[in-house]
């Protein structure tokens, strides 16, 4: 098994107060104990979910002093459905269904009425055939509550997990204590979750964990954040003396400094002259919403209306992705969450989130018939009716015809008058912002190590190397 180390003593990268999970506003951690859940402070993380899983979810906390009329220990969302924990008033209800619109599998059943100020533990199973809710006091003696005989599954987009949160109720929050400590998610009998981060000071720590770790070996920069998959992770390092390295700005082509993104305002947009030769072309676009604006642009190529020929994407605020293809919309809950990084991909009829299949379209193929605009649309002619501009960090766009790779957008700077936008590898073509006279924001410079007389400035870092444990 391979770890990371230094020379010297052993450290570790997670601190105990690090959820596994994306945090929303300002809710508080201590020792791995979750409070100050509020309409706008919660955490929410993404799950490998899908229809074949079998799972299991534990929680455990401390009920509140007085209950509120409506709160929620958790919900595993799918556009307002899909798994709902919740109390109303002092009883523990759950919600089940297998689709978008109603609770088939289960409403509203009852499972226990609690005692204020009260440490419980729930456990909540699928097995395949059965629905199953145990209650414990101590964490060691389970009690069964409910057992709903139903193979029907929760659907695989279902794959948001909000803690003492319901993303479609913000006002319905847990109001006691989550310990994250001991929450976790087990599919097909492997944990994939965890609410903390698993944080090891001994050796026999680590012999507890190794089993459910993986290990990740750092690099300069990375295009998608790996932890945003919120697998349980530990990064083993042995310290050692810090050395000097030489960095430069990462030039993609002569005159262009690469940069981390670039963001758009609501007024800046990014015009191509590649017009796809087919609507089955595969696209990888990377980037995050900052702002929940409605009907932000994503790509966008269209006909003589917003429904001719068209192959485009949408944020639609509050929703996700709305996919465009020739005449037909379909919205999807893909893209919900603001400052966090996507990866989107249209591959033909197919539209990806992060890996994750969230839906097929069933038109027949078409030609487009205008070139593609990145971050905001148009239609009736070339770039004409310019609207629906978005509020986004722009990391890298990649379109592939018949599996080779045609274009390769990377953000970036040109020296010459530091104009900000996309620089296409293949073509060595450099496309700047179209919108106003307000450029785009960008984040930091790419760096790249070099000798010391390349260098734009020199920076310290530790001296890493592999080993094995």
């Amino acid at each position: 098994m391979k770890i990371l180390k230094k020379q010297g003593r052993r450290y570790y990268k997670y601190s105990k107060d690090t959820p596994d999970a994306h945090k929303v506003g300002t809710p508080m951690v201590r020792d791995g104990i979750l409070s100050g859940l509020g309409t706008a402070s919660y955490y929410f993380t993404h799950l490998p979910f899908s229809e074949a899983s079998n799972w299991e979810i534990v929680w455990k906390g401390t009920t509140p002093t007085t209950f509120p009329s409506y709160c929620n220990l958790f919900t595993l969302d799918c556009s307002s459905y899909g798994f709902l924990a919740y109390f109303n008033s002092s009883t523990m209800r759950v919600h089940f269904s297998s689709n978008r619109s109603s609770w088939d599998i289960a409403s509203n059943l009852e499972v226990i009425t609690v005692q204020p100020n009260t440490l419980y533990w729930f456990k909540f199973e699928y097995t395949g055939t059965e629905y199953v809710i145990h209650v414990s006091y101590d964490g060691v003696e389970w009690e069964e509550r409910i057992r709903i005989a139903n193979a029907t599954r929760l659907p695989f987009t279902c794959d948001d997990l909000y803690i003492g949160y319901r993303k479609a109720y913000t006002g319905e929050f847990w109001p006691g204590t989550i310990d994250l400590n001991e929450m976790y998610v087990k599919m097909n009998g492997k944990i994939v979750w965890r609410g903390m981060r698993a944080f090891v000071s001994t050796e026999e720590d680590y012999d507890f964990y190794k089993d459910e770790v993986e290990y990740y070996t750092p690099t300069l920069t990375t295009d998608v954040d790996d932890s945003r998959y919120n697998k349980p992770k530990i990064t083993m390092y042995l310290e050692c003396p810090e050395k000097k390295v030489a960095y430069k700005h990462k030039q993609i082509y002569p005159g262009y400094k690469q940069v981390e993104f670039i963001q758009s305002n609501g007024s800046q947009y990014i015009q191509t002259d590649y017009k796809p030769p087919t609507s089955l072309i595969k696209i990888r676009y990377v980037c995050e919403f900052i702002r929940n604006n409605n009907n932000q642009c994503l790509w966008c190529t269209r006909g003589a209306t917003t429904t001719t020929t068209t192959l485009t994407s949408f944020y639609i605020s509050g929703s996700g992705i709305r996919t465009d293809y020739n005449t037909v919309t379909v919205q999807t809950n893909a893209g919900r969450h603001l400052n966090y990084k996507y990866e989107f991909i249209q591959d033909g009829l197919n539209f990806y989130e992060n890996g994750k299949l969230k839906t097929t379209h069933t038109q027949a193929e078409f030609v487009p018939t205008q070139p593609m605009s990145f971050l905001a649309s148009f239609y009736n002619g070339t770039y004409t009716n310019i609207e629906n501009y978005s509020y986004q960090k722009l990391y890298h766009v990649q379109i592939w015809e018949n599996d080779i790779l045609v274009r390769d957008f990377l953000p970036c700077e040109r020296i010459v008058d530091s104009a900000l936008g996309l620089f296409d590898t293949i073509t060595n073509m450099f496309y700047s912002n179209q919108g106003t006279f307000i450029d785009f924001d960008k984040g930091n410079y790419i760096l790249e190590e070099c000798n010391i007389e390349e260098s734009d400035y020199w920076k310290a870092r530790p001296d890493y190397t592999i080993v094995e444990f």
